[in-house]
């Protein structure tokens, strides 16, 4: 009985001591996050189509439905994919600062990675928020408060600037980091290829802005000119582009830096180790 004993406890621990090593396995390549890209880009192309064929064609009345898939308005089903998107972003800059970490890199570097993660989280939020939006017409509104002999030129930067309010006071300051973040990375990513494509979401990026400055511009000094459906057929229009261009730059930077952290490490795998068994007080005698 003893020997019966101490064989079932050996057979018990080495049980416990070497679980089944295809317990659950799951493998991330290149090959995976280039597949999801291309899904993303399904996404936010089938969202242009749903706001032409809802609002533009009018294929249903329905104001609830012309809401839902206008891409011009912030509570839209497309600004929430919007904000996922920017939120990957953030997730694959802080996998990367991560994956840096477990590669021995500077801390600096590791910091840096994890700054510009926190950033696109901000940016996640801000989609959503309009916090931007928000924050420009503040300032503006104090920068009237001041006496003219005080804040002369910033209120003359304000009408030198020109379009949204939230040009002269944020975009500064996303400019700083935007370039910060272009240029920390074009001198770490392992590919040219993913250099290129980095250039190609910044310059989306940059049109995009852009086109939004130009709406600012239009709505001030030029909406007198056009009449009702005229202005709100560029408005409409503008704005799509505008965000599909932003929704197409969030999912081709998530590219770059998912596929950066993934060769840092080749293969991520996930391992699940059954829980220990508990043995019965027989068994530990």
């Amino acid at each position: 009985m003893a020997r019966k004993r101490k064989n079932s406890s050996a057979a018990l621990i080495s049980e416990i001591s070497s679980p089944p090593a295809d317990l659950l396995s799951v493998e991330i390549s290149e090959e995976s996050t280039r597949k999801f890209l291309w899904a993303l880009m399904a996404v936010n192309c089938a969202l242009v189509v749903c706001d032409f064929v809802f609002n533009f064609g009018q294929v249903f009345e329905a104001p609830q439905l012309r809401r839902l898939f206008n891409i011009a308005r912030e509570d839209s089903l497309a600004n929430w994919i919007s904000s996922l998107e920017t939120l990957l972003v953030a997730m694959a800059l802080a996998v990367t600062g991560f994956f840096a970490q477990r590669a021995g890199h500077a801390k600096n570097s590791v910091r840096a990675w994890a700054g510009f993660a926190a950033f696109f989280l901000f940016l996640a939020a801000d989609d959503g928020a309009k916090i931007h939006e928000r924050v420009g017409p503040v300032a503006r509104d104090l920068a009237n408060r001041i006496p003219s002999s005080q804040g002369s030129w910033y209120n003359s930067f304000f009408d030198w600037v020109g379009g949204y309010s939230w040009h002269a006071t944020v975009l500064p300051v996303f400019l700083v980091i935007g370039v910060a973040l272009f240029y920390f990375a074009w001198r770490r990513l392992h590919t040219s290829q993913l250099r290129w494509v980095m250039l190609a979401a910044f310059t989306l990026l940059a049109v995009a802005v852009g086109l939004d400055y130009f709406e600012g511009w239009f709505r001030n000094q030029a909406g007198d000119s056009f009449g009702g459906w005229e202005r709100y057929t560029i408005s409409h229009f503008q704005k799509t582009l505008e965000e599909f261009l932003e929704m197409t730059a969030s999912c081709l930077l998530f590219y770059v830096y998912a596929t950066h952290a993934l060769s840092l490490f080749k293969t991520a795998e996930f391992h699940a180790i059954a829980p220990t068994p508990r043995t019965s007080p027989r068994n530990r005698r």
